[in-house]
């Protein structure tokens, strides 16, 4: 079987979809299937970002003019063409006869675009684009969707019918492990990384539906608790000024026990993981939630949103809060602290659910049902 895998556009600086393209990629040539992996070029956006400024409209050129005229070149060798991200389902308007598979990681900017979240309004050229998305994914003739959140939002907006579509939970795309007390210090002594001896974790972007001033807020609240009173708390992937603390009186003490790290390498990330007292995750919206998976893997209590996919996610190993109420989040989280062994082993079960093997043997089931329904 040849297929061909298309992975996003590296200038958008989408690491994770980055991650994902590349473990398809090595798990399926392991199963002895002869795998291309393409992308678009950077041609004219080659020393931009392609999300900002005069980079964006370049690199809607190199992903929309000039990319179409290559893949068309690499579709006739293909037996399955599968589209790594949702956000390039523009592309499936050229599979013409194909058997296309479609991975739906997420809907929220489409869902943004449609005005379902009060608290993020989408600008108009946005709006257009992510419509022109939201309709191309029908022309998919398979569609494989993260959690089941994804897949609800999938059938609720599109008109792909239930049985072209499938759930397959992705795989951690780094083999995260419980490490030992020193042996995590060691690996952050090495790359020079200094953290507090009790700290809490969080990880991600600072994009609106993360929810960092709510994050903020439990933090403040935590650390006006005896339990936590002496906690820090690590951020990795963004920065304190968009904590955006409610309490300014507040703001010097909390910005003294905030930790920054942007662009760690995984290695890093799983010695904090395994050094924290837990992760704290009140994200509003999601389209999996990684560092759900991430931090149970490393042996790491989370505490998270009680809202899907994070509920889904994180099975009855997590502690779940509403994220709109700092104060329910910090008593809950101060509350189950003394609970974190049982926590710990009951994450380290619910992490077996999402092993890369199975990701690539069910995609593997995707394809060859594909390719038996195109020979009929």
């Amino acid at each position: 079987m040849r297929v061909l895998l298309i992975a996003n556009y590296l200038p958008d600086g989408q690491i994770s979809m980055r991650k994902f393209s590349q473990m398809l990629f090595e798990g399926l040539s392991t199963k002895g299937l002869q795998v291309d992996l393409i992308r678009p070029k950077s041609i004219l956006c080659y020393s931009k970002k392609s999300y900002t400024g005069i980079g964006k409209w370049l690199g809607y050129i190199d992903k929309f003019l000039l990319f179409p005229l290559f893949l068309n070149r690499k579709i006739h060798g293909a037996d399955i063409i599968h589209i790594c991200d949702h956000s390039q389902s523009i592309y499936l308007t050229q599979m013409k006869k194909k058997p296309s598979i479609l991975t739906c990681h997420d809907l929220l900017a489409v869902r943004s675009a449609l005005g379902e979240f009060a608290a993020h309004q989408t600008k108009r050229l946005g709006r257009i684009f992510q419509k022109k998305i939201l309709s191309s994914i029908n022309h998919a003739r398979h569609v494989v969707c993260d959690s089941q959140a994804t897949l609800n939002d999938v059938k609720r907006l599109t008109k792909i019918q239930d049985k072209d579509l499938s759930i397959v939970y992705p795989g951690l795309n780094y083999e995260y492990l419980a490490m030992g007390q020193e042996e995590a210090k060691a690996i952050l002594r090495e790359h020079h990384i200094h953290v507090p001896e009790s700290f809490f974790i969080h990880v991600g972007k600072g994009t609106w539906y993360k929810n960092l001033k709510g994050l903020g807020e439990i933090f403040r609240r935590l650390i006006g608790m005896p339990s936590t009173s002496e906690h820090h708390l690590v951020l990795v992937g963004e920065a304190f000024n968009n904590l955006k603390i409610s309490e300014p009186s507040m703001e010097k003490e909390i910005k003294e026990r905030v930790h920054c790290f942007f662009r760690i390498e995984n290695k890093i990330l799983n010695a904090l993981y395994s050094l924290a007292e837990a992760l704290i995750y009140p994200s509003h919206a999601e389209g999996l939630g990684w560092p759900v998976l991430e931090a149970q893997a490393s042996g790491c209590p989370v505490f998270a949103s009680n809202r899907a996919p994070m509920t889904e996610v994180g099975g009855d190993a997590a502690v779940f809060f509403n994220p709109d109420d700092a104060e329910e989040a910090s008593e809950m989280i101060a509350k189950n602290i003394s609970n974190r062994d049982k926590m710990i082993q009951k994450g380290f079960q619910n992490c077996k659910r999402f092993s890369s093997e199975n990701m690539i043997q069910q995609y593997l089931e995707v394809y060859y049902r594909l390719l038996n329904e195109n020979v009929h």
